[in-house]
């Protein structure tokens, strides 16, 4: 690719990642089923108070303990895994009483579905995570506005029915197995949706600051999420012989506007092996299916049920899924990794399918001064991505396909530089197999020490230069 049209795709790419929303779903859309809140990726320089977001608003918990007099304190950072794996949610329950959506009626109790929080302490390599308790309710979420909205200005109050677990011997030794934690804030305006910083006490444990700084999924009902074959994970067998061979390609989850939790599977492509290789899409040559068929992302179960009809081998395929090894990571409402596992698909003696969301994984070296770190790009093969470097990803930008979490600040614009020396092939192609490598150089200046930066993106179509998906985003602090 020439200098010049690769100025020119940047160009394009930057224009794509704009501001401008543009609706994808029939209108009137429906009042959702439910509410979700994720964490945001919060972190570097605060962006100025008049986007919603507050120097400090990272989620976090710092806690010291001191059995037998000696302390020992611990900073949990609750962003970290969202980041990385985009996961810390909660997701709520809109009741019957909302339906229609009435004008009066405050203090209406949400009943919490689903959560997952995990902190991560960097420093000592601890870990603590909040997940769903076994039995019982998993908690309420009361907003104090006279509707069943979460508007700004309107306080919330919530609990939540946890299990606890931790790596750290001081913390297990110290923390309960299960706990109702409590949670309080005030959602604002900020960028695109509402965000809301929540207080969360914790029984039993003194600390000096536990947050959670949530961002609400006010997405488009029927958002297409982008699910990546995973390279390397992802494999089938074919005859004769049975031997697992690599499987590549995606397909899209349109999420039902009514439900919000069934899911159509679009666009699907992918391949399994390549001598000979095995065509699995929708179309023989002759006949085009409009989709893959439905799929239900159970909130409580975590696993996936449904039917999907694809082509093997230009040979038409339908199967009901039989429930085992068919299950998701992330919110039911917002999934970031999918596994279906199913025998007997015509050509195919087996299938694993292992996707996640568009995203950026490392591969060597860890950003120190003066040496290369390589990083790999996961898309849908042959997709146009651009990712970037910026000294903060909030608030970003907001896309009917969901936020990239990547700010056009003057650090951004000078990675998309093509002459900027230090990181490269951050604007290009996906390969066939959906990876492709970005190599950073961090230049020989001790005085960068500590400097941290984030690296996201987005992937968009190689021809209309629509945006897909944005990537996750990676941490980037320079040691």
């Amino acid at each position: 690719m020439t200098l010049t049209s690769r100025r020119l795709l940047t160009i394009l790419a930057l224009a794509a990642i704009g501001p401008a929303l543009r609706s994808q779903c029939p209108s009137p859309q429906p009042i959702p089923p439910t509410v979700t809140f994720f964490v945001l990726p919060e972190g570097g320089f605060a962006p100025p108070p008049s986007t919603g977001y507050q120097p400090g608003d990272e989620s976090a918990w710092r806690v010291t303990l001191a059995p037998g007099g000696v302390s020992t304190s611990f900073v949990f950072d609750f962003a970290e895994p969202q980041r990385a794996d985009r996961n810390g949610y909660v997701v709520l329950q809109r009741p019957a009483s909302c339906f229609p959506m009435p004008t009066g009626a405050p203090f209406v109790p949400h009943p919490v579905l689903d959560f997952l929080f995990k902190g991560v302490d960097r420093a000592t390599g601890a870990t603590i995570t909040l997940k769903p308790a076994a039995a019982g309710s998993l908690g309420t979420w009361i907003p104090s506005a006279a509707s069943c909205q979460f508007p700004a200005g309107a306080a919330v109050t919530g609990t939540l029915s946890c299990d606890v677990e931790t790596n750290d011997p001081l913390l297990s030794a110290v923390l309960p197995t299960s706990a109702v934690v409590t949670l309080s804030g005030t959602p604002v305006l900020g960028n695109y949706h509402q965000i809301v910083l929540m207080t969360v006490g914790f029984p039993g444990v003194p600390s000096t600051s536990f947050k959670l700084h949530l961002k609400q999924d006010l997405h488009e009902g029927c958002i297409t999420w982008q699910s990546v074959a995973i390279a390397g994970v992802a494999s089938a067998s074919t005859p004769p012989g049975g031997a697992s061979v690599p499987l590549v390609g995606r397909f899209g989850l349109k999420r039902d506007q009514n439900t919000w939790i069934d899911y159509t599977v679009t666009s699907l492509a992918l391949t399994a092996g390549s001598t000979p290789a095995t065509d699995i899409s929708l179309t023989n040559g002759v006949v085009t299916l409009p989709d893959a068929g439905t799929l239900h992302f159970d909130p409580a179960t975590h696993l996936i049920s449904g039917t999907l009809s694809f082509f093997v081998g230009g040979v038409l395929v339908t199967r009901t899924l039989d429930g085992v090894g068919d299950s998701f990571l992330g919110s039911a409402t917002m999934p970031t990794e999918v596994t279906i596992t199913e025998s007997g698909l015509g050509g195919l003696l087996d299938l694993r399918y292992v996707g996640e969301r568009p995203a950026i994984r490392p591969l060597s070296g860890d950003f120190e001064i003066g040496q290369l770190t390589t990083l790999t790009v996961r898309a849908r093969p042959g997709d146009f991505y651009i990712v970037g470097l910026s000294l903060t990803p909030v608030p970003g930008v907001n896309q009917p396909v969901g936020d990239v979490f990547l700010t056009p600040d003057a650090f951004f614009y000078f990675s998309v530089d093509p002459t900027n020396g230090v990181i490269f092939n951050n604007i290009a192609f996906a390969g066939a197999d959906g990876t492709n490598t970005i190599y950073v150089f961090v230049p020989p200046a001790p005085s960068l020490l500590g400097f941290t930066s984030y690296l996201a993106g987005a992937t968009l179509d190689s021809a209309t230069f629509a945006v897909l998906n944005g990537t996750n985003v990676y941490r980037a602090t320079l040691r």
